[in-house]
């Protein structure tokens, strides 16, 4: 069996800095690992500089191994293949592997030719999580302690562990409180922050993170004001033990001014639960239609008999005309919901199915049905290769012009390129199927999630449904996201007969 073995100064495994193992160490490690497996060495790459970002070897060893130079690819490790372990996967896991080329690794001493299609793809699955895990565990453990530190009126020194009133912003945090204490509204605070161009919580935020501050919210709503208002940080509540180091700063506003706003948002907010003649929010509305005419529906409160419906917006198309002038919220809400319910039994049973052993199996057929022309078309590439490279010894050799030689190697690589095309497409045709048949299929991902009691709000109803009809006043009709992905699915994974 020939091999194609690549050696790197850098490396990508976690925890890991420097070069563990020197160019040398690493070619005698694998010079072991080939003579006791017997094969012959086809060809040796390298990347010696010690920069990360250099991929020369590489990518040579890589466009080798697609013009099936060698039958397998020999590393120390899998974090020196490459400077990017995700490419690397992606190259293993969705191109060379499927492709037949295999590879073997002298620091775990894996092979993959000793090994089935499902530890293989175990292996490589484990090592992204590892690497995964490892490198952004630290990055969010940091990050979310300067989110929680990054708040508008105070300032985290981080070399410190340290928290400390911001100048430029715990003075605007002082007036709001004052402002609200005095009975005015959080829009009318709002409004005057925006006259006086003060910084907004998301801009403030942005820069204490580091970020560019432009890109983050540049007007004040009363929102804003309100969760400043709301938040306990400013009356003192803001102590956090940070590796072993209790971290405490002084409230930016007394306990009995804070108090006293927050009886005052109380009071304005449960305002409308004092006056029930107060308009009630018709929360579906702006995303029902009707399923005849296309005219959009809304959600009204009948004011005679205090019940709700579906019906058209007076006044209503003349020629629009059914035996139910309007449908009872509860029917349509019932009707929903039900809906609702079957399409998460429906995505769930796909589910089990597809980690089920028939569902394997049906998912492995699939997959070799799609790799079938693969060897032939590794096969017509070698047959470009040879007819390129016998052009070019026939120019040496002066038995052909060099015009004649040009026009050869401008269709070898025109006929490359055709079937680089073909090996691309076999290469989304199995990733297609593996998306369809997992759950990391969108429709299945997405309703398996749902929660069947989830609020029939606008907003709600628009990340599940791309529309939402009623026919006739009768029954309720749904067109689900993501539907194209369903309907990749066997009917009978469904439970539809």
């Amino acid at each position: 069996m020939k091999c194609g073995v690549y050696t790197r100064t850098t490396t990508t495994e976690p925890g890991l800095t420097g070069s563990a193992t020197t160019i040398m160490e690493q070619n005698k490690s694998i010079a072991e690992f080939v003579r006791t497996k017997k094969w012959k060495i086809a060809g040796r790459y390298s990347d010696r500089k010690n920069d990360p970002t250099v991929i020369d070897g590489y990518m040579e060893l890589r466009n080798d191994a697609l013009h099936r130079r060698f039958d397998i690819i020999v590393a120390e490790s899998i974090f020196r293949l490459g400077a990017n372990i995700y490419q690397t996967l992606f190259l293993l896991q969705k191109t060379l592997y499927p492709a037949g080329i295999h590879f073997a690794f002298t620091a775990d001493g894996f092979c993959s030719l000793d090994h089935d299609e499902t530890e293989v793809e175990e292996y490589l699955n484990g090592i992204r999580k590892l690497y995964h895990g490892a490198f952004t565990r630290g990055w969010m453990e940091q990050d979310s302690i300067r989110s929680y530190f990054s708040v508008f009126g105070f300032h985290y020194i981080e070399d410190e562990k340290r928290v400390v009133a911001d100048e430029e912003t715990a003075c605007i945090v002082k007036m709001i409180f004052q402002r609200l204490k005095t009975g005015e509204i959080p829009s009318a605070v709002a409004k005057e922050l925006n006259k006086l161009g003060i910084i907004t919580t998301g801009e403030y935020y942005r820069r204490e993170r580091g970020f560019d501050p432009s890109a983050g919210r540049k007007i004040w709503n009363g929102n804003a004001v309100s969760s400043i208002a709301r938040n306990e940080k400013y009356a003192g509540v803001y102590t956090c033990t940070l590796e072993g180091i209790t971290i405490d700063v002084e409230p930016l506003v007394d306990r009995e001014t804070f108090d006293i706003v927050q009886e005052q948002l109380w009071n304005r907010y449960h305002h409308k639960e004092k006056h029930p003649s107060y308009p009630r929010r018709h929360s579906i509305t702006g995303f029902i239609w009707d399923k005849e005419s296309g005219m959009p529906l809304h959600h009204f409160r009948n004011a005679a008999t205090g019940h709700d419906d579906i019906r058209f917006r007076y006044p209503k198309e003349k020629d629009v005309i059914y035996d139910k002038p309007f449908m009872d919220y509860k029917d349509f809400e019932t009707q929903l919901r039900e809906l609702l319910k079957n399409e998460k039994a429906e995505s769930n049973r796909a589910a089990e199915v597809i980690y089920s052993k028939a569902g394997e199996e049906f998912i492995s057929t699939l997959k070799a049905e799609a790799r079938k022309p693969l060897p032939s078309i590794l096969e017509r590439v070698s047959e470009v290769e040879r007819e390129k490279i016998d052009a070019y010894k026939s120019w040496q050799n002066g038995d052909i012009a060099e015009t004649d030689y040009r026009q050869i190697e401008s269709a070898c690589s025109e006929k490359y390129e055709e079937l680089d095309n073909e090996i691309s497409e076999i290469v989304a045709r199995v990733e297609e199927i593996d998306t369809t048949y997992s759950d990391r299929n969108p429709w299945i991902k997405m309703f398996r999630r749902l929660d069947e009691d989830t609020e029939l709000t606008k907003v709600n109803m628009k990340k599940i449904l791309e529309g939402l009809y009623v026919y006739r006043f009768e029954s309720v009709e749904i067109v689900p996201r993501e539907s194209e992905w369903k309907n990749k699915l066997p009917c009978e994974w469904l439970g539809v007969v």
